[in-house]
């Protein structure tokens, strides 16, 4: 099961990496070709066929191997511009907004924040529990750890966004972390924590799993690849989904080590040694195509309220939540989180990162639902085509969206929307003839 999370949250181009990491350490596995070219895909929109079994369990038409697709390239997002994007979406107010931007200013590049919360408390005239909520926010934003103060916060932190329930695994890191860390003696620690060996282990090996430096993962001067991880196309008015399974290598297990297995000639250290690396495999490719099933299965119900804008483009969002999507497929909202994490979607109207297809809603004063998303695209447009001697001021801007959207906005959302889109407020936007 966690290598089946694990699996489930890799981009196309990690899960790439992680196969052919396993092809190098895994004898079971080999590497088989994919099918010289994928049948036209469906003109409608449905769950997931179960395909991969049979790539995996048959031999497969001979061939050449499908060349991987030209990755698009561009300039990966900066921790701070990351941390930034999460607090406009989050925040509640300007003041929030203003302590919390200078919180994120001075975290650093592993992650960690290093403040005197009275000082910045007198430099931003507000106060310390107003500092504290905003560190509170910031701690539950991407990548899971970010913000704390220190190692064990950093943990901690993970393991309650993860919805840890090991209290052993709590009261390891709360009290012991630096006996830990100075490799104590294990069976006094097991003692003082009045736990077995066993169990002990098991919390090393969850600790093992956690992220010390979480923002490590960000760095200016690298370079991101970005191949989606499916394709919507359009054919004949209706849209056709599929995953981009020409990207990854198609694995199976060695019919050798099978007859291994069976063979009386082979001794039984043997046997054992391909049996544990029969079972890796078969966890893993499992976990791929569990994978492969799950992301169908997403965004085949994304496309059914998303249709207008994977078609027109972003002005067409409408709203759709983590929550609505988990009721559809049956799934927690936690993961659905991690299925569009750093996923991205090739469609008719250009290439969407999956996140972006999810937004809040807003009432018309006809009771109908309108996307947030929409309403800031309106903005901007209107705000780019306004006249640079004359700008248009926030309230003109509610007037004309609650006039041709037919909705009641107040002039405060308008501002915050335009704050979120780094759009600077009329003084700044004015230029002399």
């Amino acid at each position: 099961m966690r290598q089946s999370v694990k699996i489930l949250e890799l981009p196309l181009l990690e899960l790439k990496n992680t196969i052919e990491a396993e092809l190098a350490e895994n004898p079971v596995i080999e590497e088989i070709p994919q099918p010289p070219s994928s049948p036209e895909p469906s003109k409608e929109i449905r769950e997931p066929e179960e395909d991969y079994p049979s790539s995996y369990d048959k031999e497969l038409p001979s061939g050449e191997l499908v060349s991987y697709e030209k990755p698009i390239l561009g300039k990966r997002e900066s921790l701070n511009d990351s941390l930034l994007k999460q607090l406009r979406i989050n925040t509640k107010n300007e003041q929030q907004m203003k302590i919390g931007t200078a919180l994120i200013d001075l975290i650093d590049a592993n992650g960690y924040l290093k403040v005197d919360f009275t000082a910045l408390a007198a430099e931003l005239n507000c106060s310390e529990d107003e500092i504290l909520a905003a560190l509170q926010l910031i701690q539950t934003f991407e990548p899971s750890g970010i913000g704390a103060r220190d190692l064990k916060e950093c943990l901690l932190n993970q393991l309650k966004k993860r919805q840890e329930k090991d209290d052993l695994l709590f009261k390891l890191i709360e009290n012991h972390l630096e006996e830990l860390a100075a490799g104590k003696n294990i069976n006094k620690l097991c003692k003082k924590l009045k736990c077995s060996p066993e169990e002990f282990s098991r919390c090393i090996e969850k600790i093992h799993g956690l992220e010390p430096k979480p923002g490590r993962a960000f760095a200016d001067d690298i370079i991101a690849y970005i191949i989606p991880d499916i394709t919507i196309e359009e054919k004949d008015d209706e849209l056709a989904i599929s995953t981009k399974d020409d990207s990854i290598p198609a694995i199976r297990i060695n019919p050798v080590y099978r007859s291994m297995l069976k063979s009386k000639t082979v001794n039984e250290e043997t046997k054992d040694f391909i049996r544990s690396r029969f079972t890796q495999a078969q966890n893993l490719i499992r976990a791929i195509k569990s994978r492969k099933d799950t992301l169908l299965k997403v965004v085949s119900h994304i496309a059914e309220t998303q249709r207008e804008a994977i078609r027109e483009g972003a002005d067409k969002l409408k709203p759709l939540t983590l929550n609505e999507i988990a009721e559809k497929v049956g799934m927690h909202e936690s993961t659905i989180s991690r299925v569009v994490r750093d996923k991205y979607v090739q469609t008719p109207s250009g290439l969407w990162p999956l996140k972006d297809f999810f937004s809040g809603s807003l009432k018309t004063t006809e009771g109908n639902d309108i996307s947030s998303q929409s309403i800031k695209l309106k903005i901007k447009e209107l705000i780019e085509s306004e006249d640079k001697t004359n700008p248009l001021r926030d309230q003109k801007i509610v007037e004309i969206i609650n006039a041709t959207e037919k909705i009641s906005l107040a002039r405060r959302t308008i501002a915050k929307y335009r704050d979120m889109l780094k759009i600077p407020p009329v003084s700044q936007r004015r230029k002399s003839i």
